[in-house]
Parts: C-alpha cells; sequence; structure tokens
C-alpha cells in the first residue's frame, strides 16, 4: 500500500490515513503491509516503531486489529538502503464480535451473504442505537419512537426468512439531541481513570479532556493552520485589511476547514464520533480561530439562538480542541473566575455563569452544552462564554479549533468568503472569515442551492429534462471535484449526494438516462450513508429504488453494459499500447486509440 501514500506526507496524516482509512477498507482476516519504515533518509516522515504503536494501539485495545513489526534485512535479505533498521508493519483486521454465533443457512453463497450483511447491518444499528438511546437519554425524558415495536418485529420477521440470528435484540432509537446525555454518560464511565485522557467534569454539561489529540496531530494542524491563514489572507482583499487598522486588538481570524480537506481533521472528527459519541452528521465544518496578542474585545454570547438560526435544529454542543501551549508560569487546569478579581490576560475562555476560566494545553479538549438537558428545554443562558483577553507580550496567538454540532443531522453550511463582520459595541468583537485553500464545499453548496431554487419552479416534463441535462450535471460535477487530495476522501454534503441520487433516479424512471443511472445513484446513496447513516429521506430513498418492480431488469442491464465498458477500456488500453510501441501515434491514432487516462495508463506499463 506504499503506494497510496505520499513519501513526503508527514507522520500525523500517514497515520490518520492508515488507521481511518486502509484500516477500514480492510474485510476481517484481511492483511496490510506497509515498507519501507524508519528509513534513514525518510527524516521520521515514515515514523518509527514507537510513532506506529501509539497510532495503532487503540485499534487493539478495540479488538479491530492485529500487527507486528518485520526488520526488513533479517526477514527479506534485503533493503533498499541495506539498513538493519528499517521495517516493515504487518497488520491484520480481526473479526467483529457480531461475526461468531448465530445460526448457518442452507450454505449456498446467496443465504450466507445475506446473513453475514444481517449480522453488519446489526452492528451498525447496534452502534447508532448507543449513540442516541442510553438510560441517561430517557432519564431526561428522551423516548423511543412511534411504532418502533412494530418495525422490530417486520425486521425480525425479514431476518428469520432468510435463517439468520442476531447477537443480541434490536433497538430503537430517534436520531437527535438524545446523543448528548448518551454522550455525557460516556465520558463519565470514563472520569475515573488514571489515564492522561481521563475526561473531567467541571461545570454542569461542561467537560475537559486533557489529552485528546496527540503531539504530532498538533504540530502538524498548528502548521497547516499558518499556512491557511496566510493563503487564504492574501485573498481577503484591501477592504479587510482597512478595516482591520481601525480596531486593533479586536480580532479574530476564522479560517473554515470543511471535511473533506485534511486527513487529521477527518480523523478527529471520526474519533469524536467513535470514543465519546458526538455524531459528525449533526456538524458544521472546522474552525480554526486565531487570537494575536493584545486581543482585548469582550463579546458574551451562546452559541444557540445565533444570527439567523433555525428553531427546529438549533446549535446544541459544541467541541474546541486547543492548538497552542499554556503559558508556562499559569498552567493550563481550568480555574475559578471572578469578574471583579484582577485581570488575568491569558486568552482563557471564560464561562461566567458558572464562574470558570478554562485554559487548555495543546491537544486539550472541551465540550459544552448550548442548550438545557431533555428534549423540551431551549438555549440555556448559563452557558454564556467569551474570549479572554490575551496579553501583548504573550509568547504567542492563542489557536484552537471549534466544531459545532446540531440538535439534528445538518447539511454543512459556509458564509461567503471572505468576509468581514463586527460587532456593533465598543469592545465588541470583528471576525474575519476565510477559507481553508483547496475545498470544494462552497461550490457544492451553491450547487444545491440553485438545483432546489430551479426545482421548485418546473411545471413540465421537459423542464424537469432540461434541469437533469444542467443543474443535476453541476451539482455531480462539484461533488466530483470537492474533497483535497490527502484528506480521507470523504464528503460531509450528505443531503446535497441524496439530492443528486434522487434526481438520478428520476432521470431512469422517465428515461432521460439508462440503468447506469440507477446504478449510479444507489452508489452515491451509499456515499451519504457514510456521512449519515441514520438520514430518514437517505434510507427511504434507497429502500424505494430497491424494492422497485423495474429494479431487477435495470440492474442486469447495467451490469452487462459496464462489463462492456470494461472491454472497451482494455481494447483503448491495447491500442495506445501497440501504437506507443510501433511508435505510430500520430494524430488520427491519437483520436482513435482512446482517452487520455488509457494513454497515461499505457505509458505507466511500459516504464515498468
Amino acid at each position: 500500500m506504499n503506494s497510496g501514500l505520499s513519501t513526503t506526507a508527514p507522520f500525523p496524516k500517514l497515520c490518520a490515513i492508515v488507521r481511518s482509512h486502509f484500516v477500514r477498507l480492510l474485510r476481517p482476516g484481511g492483511a496490510m503491509w506497509l515498507g519501507d519504515l524508519a528509513n534513514p533518509h525518510s527524516n521520521d516522515a515514515w515514523g518509527n516503531e514507537a510513532m506506529w504503536r501509539a497510532c495503532l494501539e487503540p485499534l487493539v485495545e478495540a479488538d479491530m486489529l492485529s500487527y507486528t513489526f518485520l526488520p526488513e534485512l533479517g526477514t527479506l535479505g534485503a533493503t533498499e538502503t541495506l539498513s538493519e533498521e528499517v521495517f516493515s508493519l504487518l497488520a491484520v483486521r480481526l473479526p467483529r464480535k457480531s461475526d461468531a454465533g448465530g445460526e448457518v443457512g442452507d450454505g449456498s453463497a446467496s443465504t450466507d451473504a445475506m446473513i453475514q450483511r444481517t449480522r453488519t447491518a446489526h452492528a451498525d444499528t447496534d452502534y447508532y442505537a448507543d449513540i442516541y438511546t442510553c438510560p441517561a437519554a430517557a432519564e431526561v425524558g428522551f423516548e423511543a419512537p412511534a411504532g418502533a415495536e412494530e418495525a422490530i418485529s417486520d425486521v425480525d420477521a425479514a431476518a428469520a426468512s432468510v435463517n439468520a440470528a442476531y447477537s443480541g435484540p434490536l433497538q430503537s432509537f430517534r436520531p437527535g439531541p438524545s446523543f448528548w446525555p448518551c454522550a455525557q454518560a460516556r465520558l463519565s464511565a470514563r472520569a475515573h481513570s488514571a489515564a492522561n485522557d481521563a475526561p473531567r467534569q467541571v461545570a454542569p454539561q461542561l467537560w475537559t479532556v486533557p489529552s485528546f489529540a496527540s503531539e504530532h496531530e498538533v504540530a502538524q494542524l498548528s502548521k497547516l493552520a499558518d499556512v491557511w491563514l496566510a493563503k487564504a489572507a492574501q485573498e481577503s482583499g484591501e477592504e479587510v485589511a482597512s478595516l482591520r487598522s481601525t480596531k486593533p486588538g479586536l480580532w479574530v481570524e476564522d479560517v473554515i476547514v470543511p471535511t473533506g480537506t485534511d486527513a487529521i481533521l477527518d480523523h478527529i472528527e471520526d474519533r469524536i464520533q467513535d470514543v465519546i459519541g458526538i455524531p459528525r452528521a449533526h456538524s458544521d465544518p472546522w474552525q480554526i480561530l486565531r487570537y494575536d496578542p493584545g486581543y482585548r474585545a469582550r463579546w458574551e454570547h451562546t452559541d444557540c439562538h445565533h444570527p439567523g438560526f433555525d428553531p427546529s435544529n438549533d446549535r446544541f454542543v459544541a467541541v474546541l480542541l486547543w492548538l497552542s501551549p499554556c503559558e508556562e508560569d499559569r498552567g493550563c487546569a481550568p480555574e475559578r473566575h471572578s469578574d471583579h478579581a484582577e485581570t488575568v490576560e491569558d486568552g482563557a475562555t471564560i464561562f461566567p455563569q458558572y464562574g470558570l476560566r478554562i485554559r487548555m494545553p495543546a491537544g486539550g479538549l472541551v465540550m459544552y452544552a448550548s442548550m438545557g438537558p431533555g428534549p423540551a428545554v431551549g438555549c440555556n443562558p448559563d452557558a454564556m462564554h467569551y474570549a479572554g483577553p490575551l496579553a501583548a507580550s504573550a509568547q504567542g496567538p492563542k489557536v484552537l479549533l471549534q466544531k459545532w454540532y446540531y440538535q439534528y443531522p445538518v447539511e454543512p453550511s459556509l458564509p461567503s468568503t471572505p468576509l468581514a463582520i463586527c460587532d456593533p459595541s465598543p469592545e465588541g468583537q470583528c471576525k474575519r472569515f476565510l477559507l481553508a485553500p483547496g475545498s470544494g464545499s462552497p461550490a457544492v453548496q451553491a450547487a444545491l442551492a440553485s438545483l432546489e431554487g430551479n426545482a421548485a419552479v418546473i411545471d413540465s416534463l421537459e423542464g424537469l429534462e432540461e434541469l437533469i441535462g444542467s443543474e443535476l450535471a453541476r451539482l455531480s460535477r462539484a461533488l466530483s471535484l470537492e474533497v483535497v487530495p490527502g484528506s480521507l476522501g470523504r464528503s460531509a454534503h450528505w443531503r446535497s449526494i441524496y439530492m443528486a441520487a434522487n434526481f438520478r433516479v428520476v432521470a431512469w424512471q422517465i428515461g432521460s438516462l439508462g440503468a447506469a443511472a440507477r446504478r449510479e445513484a444507489l452508489a452515491q446513496l451509499r456515499r451519504a450513508l457514510q456521512r449519515c447513516a441514520v438520514c430518514e429521506d437517505v434510507l427511504s430513498l434507497m429502500l424505494r429504488v430497491l424494492v422497485d418492480g423495474d429494479g431487477p431488469a435495470a440492474a442486469q442491464e447495467a451490469e452487462i453494459e459496464a462489463q462492456r465498458q470494461a472491454q472497451r477500456d482494455i481494447r483503448q488500453r491495447m491500442a495506445w499500447r501497440a501504437c506507443l510501441e510501433l511508435g505510430a501515434c500520430d494524430e488520427p491514432a491519437l483520436a482513435t486509440a482512446g482517452a487520455a487516462a488509457a494513454r497515461a495508463e499505457a505509458l505507466e506499463a511500459l516504464a515498468l
């Protein structure tokens, strides 16, 4: 798998890609080999044994992976450098616990596959049930959805029809704000641990984790923050620069980093869901906040009931991850705060109603709820907070990551950038919004808005076909270009993907597109479910497509066409290779031999 990674990438990014991407691709029993590690010429970019052990140990503790290190010179008899320090990593994906047990059917391949899918679906259901339902959620008033028992009975009957057995009973849950009491229950269960990353509750619904991100992750993210800020600031224009000069000490830099921009941030987003239970489908993009020395604004606010908020889906939980180190003289533990005491200018986040000031070490995490517990409680004024002043003599800026989570799954949204706004009060905060370079998320957001806006006024079949030919193509193109190389290759725009799939299904149904459109729509729905596995719109559309009476014939037609296309691709590559070997690739030959991609593959094959 060395060819799937860049040798110039820093180790934290390699760890994130291996741990959160390649390992997830492995089926139970699958193996992964990564060689030429600790190469003396790589400057530790590929990591040493201790670094890889720290990277993979969480997967071992979760019974997901087993691994070993192999000295390449002793095992293989050779290395690229003939160095005894060089080693290989060999890892094996362990079977899921849910894979064991259960009755076996009649032994046919189709029945065994159905049983395996049933067990996998059950494991996924249990995973999300643990996020959204728990005794702590029931205690504050969250209830099972109406009709849940009947639905579970129907699923049990369907599973019994293929002789499949579960490892335990199915659970019902409603995706929503119940994730937070369940996440707090997880945090509380780990609070008594002696580990460095043991969480601590410092106020109602306010938690800290001293060491959530590793030293390597913090170092790499800090470098990226500097680079992104410098590049984005170049695009902000003279107007913002002149406005900034009129209000010194009041400015915050806010660099928005959508999912699919960087592997480390994508991986931390995954860890927050897997370890704490705060679901990524509820979140907006990451924001890198930078407060320069001399910052003195005071902007007391709650995250909920923000300007333009949706009362049916408000901001619910905020996560802050510190990147900048603490000042040595004060330390980083949360401490009592009083407005009447002498001001301490260390950039702490201050919660006046709780009487707390919080300053975390680099890699430390803070989580707090902006709304009260329970399904019927609104915005909580006790969660009011503000960023405290930072002395002009501070050793460096305060830099942290921020992510907002909503009550229900949300399509991520971004403000128009670059953008500068200021609070009207004399000491009000000014903020400059910038976008991390390379992200295609704004193009997806704009294409979705255009598709939905034009779809609302369609009144004829001709208009629908025109929409499919223009707006659907625009959205599909934006989605294909959205994610940045070096990320985990995932999009957060589950609703955009769902809408593209929805219109592809419609195009297949009215005959504008062929059976391949149905296959593509199903693939897109699976992508949407990777982001939001509990979104009812996506699940409902996938079910409707799968039970459509014309589906089997369309699936067979799409498969035949895919095989024919594969044969055409092979012929194109062979034609390119032949003309290259003969030196006869003139312009007419180029026009008939195939696409540029086939030519590139032929050239690569000849080089080998």
